[in-house]
């Protein structure tokens, strides 16, 4: 499973996009969309272009450590509430947390969505307001059932068709193609069967 791009923009949402290096609440040099390591420092500068390269490559390593620690499956939105999780406060706690215990061992998905706002200390146990938010978001983001996208866009690549045909006459229609007729005293109107006037 990978993060959906949904999932991707949720995350960038909550990082921000920076292009020069600045210290975290954690007091961590980062850069770009969140990203760390030995290689950001106090002066360190990049475009726009290589904040989306490193993203991808911190996205792909953060995908791979969720899953490596999950035990159970889960869908698209869990994932990418997990994902985004375990991106803002590193694989090792979330490796450790309460919060992948008990998903792992089968909890209730209330419960283990609850583990997500213990999540908003910073420092000395001090509650980040961000934090809260972006806590709460991934919370609502873990608890949303996920459509069925090949259903979603069946039905929208459907309806892209049926607006772009030329309106017909209803007897020439097929009974599901009957979305639009033609009007016969509005000619340039589209007009459904099945809306009562």
């Amino acid at each position: 499973m990978r993060v959906s791009p949904e999932g991707a923009a949720f995350i960038k949402q909550f990082e921000g996009l920076r292009l020069s290096s600045y210290q975290c609440q954690a007091n961590v040099w980062t850069v770009g969309y969140g990203t760390t390591g030995p290689d950001i420092g106090p002066d360190t500068k990049i475009t726009k272009q290589e904040a989306e390269i490193l993203f991808a490559s911190d996205l792909m390593q953060f995908e791979s450590g969720v899953r490596d620690f999950l035990k159970v499956t889960v869908n698209q939105n869990q994932f990418d509430a997990l994902v985004s999780f375990a991106y803002n406060i590193g694989l090792s706690a979330f490796r450790n947390s309460t919060l992948l215990k008990l998903l792992n061992d089968k909890a209730d998905t209330a419960i283990v969505a609850a583990e997500f706002s213990r999540w908003i200390y910073v420092g000395n146990k001090k509650v980040s307001e961000g934090l809260k938010i972006r806590r709460e978001k991934e919370k609502q983001l873990f608890l949303t059932k996920p459509i069925n996208s090949a259903l979603a866009h069946s039905i929208l690549a459907q309806r892209d068709t049926w607006l772009k045909r030329k309106p017909l006459d209803a007897n020439s229609l097929a009974a599901e193609e009957k979305l639009f007729v033609r009007s016969e005293e509005h000619t340039s109107e589209l007009q459904s069967p099945y809306v009562i006037s």
